[in-house]
């Protein structure tokens, strides 16, 4: 089954490295390829394809199957659109595996935020991290606004051995 997988926090904290390593990894490990939507249009590498526009991103999107999908900027691509909620609950459906980064939690729709399996939180503001703890009825969700550059909290809905989420620190290198 694919999780959906959400990485939050602000510029220069990680995020975009974070995704392109979590791409390559994806393509390393299972040879599945990535569709990017990068309003930047940065090099992901040879396995993956970028799109700068939301119309030809959603069009070869839905023609295939199995492969990791980023949506970058979510503040811009996605911003709490109504007409994106079919992405976040369909896509798995067809294998995909949908990453989606942006700055804070309100820049998507609860029904968006609720169908992410799996976090990398970034430092979050107060109040985001307020929101994901709520969403995820998960306290520790605040220690993300201790987080130094490159640190994150690497949370998985119900990924604990006893059946609670977990909750991990992790640290990229710096690129």
């Amino acid at each position: 089954m694919s999780i959906h997988v959400g990485i939050f926090g602000p510029s220069l904290c990680g995020k975009t490295y974070a995704a392109i390593m979590l791409s390559l990894a994806l393509w390393r490990q299972e040879r599945r390829r990535s569709i990017v939507l990068d309003p930047n249009g940065s090099d992901w590498g040879p396995h993956a394809i970028v799109f700068r526009d939301m119309d030809r991103f959603l069009a070869f999107l839905w023609r295939h199957r199995n492969c990791a999908v980023f949506i970058d900027e979510a503040t811009l691509t996605i911003d709490r659109g109504v007409e994106f909620t079919d992405l976040f609950t369909r896509v798995r459906h067809a294998g995909h595996i949908l990453h989606i980064m942006g700055h804070r939690a309100t820049v998507l729709l609860p029904i968006q935020r609720d169908q992410f399996g799996k976090l990398l939180l970034f430092r979050q503001s107060p109040g985001s991290a307020k929101i994901w703890g709520e969403e995820w009825a998960e306290p520790r969700m605040v220690e993300a606004t201790e987080l130094k550059k490159y640190e994150f909290l690497y949370c998985v809905k119900f990924g604990a051995p006893d059946g609670s989420h977990l909750i991990q620190r992790g640290k990229f290198p710096p690129p």
